[in-house]
């Protein structure tokens, strides 16, 4: 199985679909390559990684939503910074479909700022499956200034929608809007909106 950073784009996905993330590089490098997002790939974080000084953005976005299956091995995360005031839909993951599979990823001190659809995990789950997820001692700011009720800011994902689940995921974490702000660990903040299937 290669390392990520190692592939060709130009070869990816000839006869190999699993991917290995063993370090910053690797994932800064799925964050980077929009060509990777809409490919049924599947990827194995291998490593505990530190984010600390590096611009990320996140994977998946509107216009190219991410699709595969990504295991984060219960390996942590720390400090990932996202910071897209005018962005919808920002976490480590942008946009995720219904294809996409999510499980047992761990962020630890994250810090995102976003217009809306903001989560550690994910900003907008249309349709995918988000399992086992950790966030612990993060920041997540939305600052769009809809209505207070219309806002989607959670702890692990933002909005989940078109039949997404969400399941088994825990956590806490400051969350800030234009109208409050307030550290928790809520089960009815781990999603921000929900209208689709959320089990804790």
């Amino acid at each position: 199985m290669k390392q990520l950073k190692e592939i060709d784009l130009f070869e990816a996905g000839a006869g190999v679909d699993s991917y290995l993330i063993k370090d910053a590089e690797d994932l800064m490098y799925l964050s980077k390559n929009s060509a990777l997002w809409d490919k049924s790939f599947i990827y194995y974080l291998e490593a505990n990684l530190n984010l600390q000084g590096y611009e990320f953005t996140p994977i998946g976005d509107a216009s190219s939503l991410f699709k595969g299956f990504f295991e984060g091995n219960g390996c942590e995360i720390r400090n990932l910074t996202i910071s897209l005031p005018q962005t919808q839909g920002v976490g480590l993951f942008g946009y995720v479909d219904e294809n996409t599979e999510i499980e047992s990823v761990i962020l630890v001190n994250a810090n995102i700022t976003g217009a809306d659809g903001c989560g550690a995990v994910c900003g907008c789950n249309a349709g995918g499956k988000i399992r086992w997820c950790e966030v612990e001692s993060s920041t997540i700011k939305g600052i769009d200034d809809m209505p207070q009720e219309d806002l989607s800011i959670g702890i692990c994902v933002g909005a989940n929608y078109d039949n997404g689940l969400v399941y088994g995921c825990i956590g806490n974490a400051k969350l800030i809007t234009p109208y409050k702000e307030y550290e928790t660990e809520e089960e009815e903040d781990i999603v921000g909106f929900n209208n689709a299937n959320f089990v804790a």
